[in-house]
């Protein structure tokens, strides 16, 4: 290889593993966790973020965990592209977060301070239902909460278990959930028949604290099964 070549090839690489050819594939929101409070920046000045969370929080004297759960809208009042959940009672360790804008669907992932972030890739989660619409959403773990943000529309929350159990008492099959039973977040209008492309799913495991994160498209849809 001559120096021009090894000079273009250096290029080349810098610029695919530079951070700013990682930042070209972000998602464009940055979530910071405080002691006590959550931030989203990136936000379209003026939309509302979607803060979703999952947490396995200790019960004192139980030697045991519970599931805490957050799905607050919080309103970009001072149209800076930020907004702050205040969680008062601090930010859990062993926590997942994710916040969507609802006016375009962006999104930024984040974990409590004693957690990694583990993410989870899901294939082909979209169901038809009995009228052959695609209602329903299947993740390939026994425990679901579920987040569905569609802009212009609003956002909705699931929290389900799968149906059979292994031999250790705790589901092994997917979880399944009905488009219909989504629970509103903040000031949702009207909920859509059926998932439409343009919107986000996040997907978590309650157990494991993993994330998935499913950008609902033409393509998904059409692999509905």
């Amino acid at each position: 290889m001559n120096s021009r070549s090894a000079l273009t090839l250096a290029a080349w690489l810098l610029f695919c593993f530079s951070p700013a050819a990682t930042a070209a594939n972000s998602s464009g929101l940055t979530v910071t966790l405080d002691q006590h409070s959550i931030t989203v920046s990136g936000l379209s000045p003026g939309s509302t973020a979607v803060f979703f969370g999952v947490a396995r929080v200790p019960m004192p004297y139980a030697y045991m965990n519970r599931i805490q759960r957050w799905a607050v809208a919080v309103d970009d009042a001072g149209h800076s592209g930020t907004a702050t959940l205040d969680l008062q009672g601090g930010v859990p360790p062993a926590s997942v977060w994710a916040v969507v804008d609802l006016r375009n669907a962006h999104y930024g992932l984040s974990s409590g301070p004693g957690l990694g972030l583990r993410q989870t890739v899901v294939a082909n989660p979209l169901r038809n239902g009995p009228s052959q619409s695609v209602d329903h959403f299947a993740f390939d773990h026994g425990y679901l909460d579920l987040l569905y943000v569609h802009p212009g529309l609003g956002a909705w929350t699931w929290s389900a278990i799968g149906g059979t159990t292994s031999t250790n008492g705790g589901p092994r099959n997917s979880t399944i959930v009905s488009l219909s039973d989504g629970r509103p977040v903040g000031q949702s209008g009207a909920k859509p028949a059926a998932f439409l492309p343009g919107g986000v799913l996040i997907a978590i495991d309650f157990t494991r604290l993993e994330i998935a994160v499913i950008p609902v498209d033409q393509q998904l849809i059409g692999g509905a099964q």
